[in-house]
């Protein structure tokens, strides 16, 4: 709705957050292949969303899949949408393993307009892997303040999009 209305007068750009590098910040906050399926059950009832519900064979760290999209958009602007969106349907309708390059690269095969595999082949360059490790808010942006009320930090989610006016 916000993009028929404005249309060029905001510029989108997709901002990712690797929620994890390795599979074991999952593991050490309790995370299973079969409670994270569990849940997938639960939205794809409650909501009819088209959720696969096949267990993983262990849990994934996403930082992996964020590069590949950080990858893409270098090689090819604009087709980082693209590359998402592709990760996301292989995330939630398959048992992929998506921090594995030949997970990826099925994921990411079919996408028109880019190189599969040259974006796997730079999911270790240090170029793809500084487009995701911002390490501050951008200028002028102030990070977010954490309730002090909460045992835990706030639960940060990803992906977005943000807008800028023009």
């Amino acid at each position: 709705m916000i993009d028929w209305r404005y249309r060029e007068q905001l510029e989108w750009r997709l901002v990712l957050i690797g929620l994890t590098e390795v599979a074991q910040q999952y593991l050490d906050r309790g995370y299973t292949p079969f409670s994270m399926s569990r849940g997938y059950v639960t939205f794809r009832t409650r909501f009819g969303m088209p959720f696969g519900t096949t267990p993983r064979a262990r849990v994934v760290g996403t930082g992996r899949a964020c590069r590949a999209i950080a990858a893409a958009r270098l090689l090819q602007p604009g087709s980082e949408w693209l590359v998402f969106r592709a990760l996301q349907f292989g995330w939630f309708t398959t048992p992929g393993l998506l921090d594995e390059d030949a997970a990826i690269l099925a994921a990411i095969r079919d996408v028109p307009w880019i190189d599969a595999e040259r974006v796997v082949s730079l999911l270790d360059d240090p170029g793809s892997s500084r487009r995701t490790s911002a390490t501050g808010p951008r200028p002028g942006r102030r990070p977010a303040r954490r309730p002090s009320c909460r045992a835990r930090p706030p639960r940060r989610t990803a992906p977005s999009a943000t807008r800028r006016p023009r």
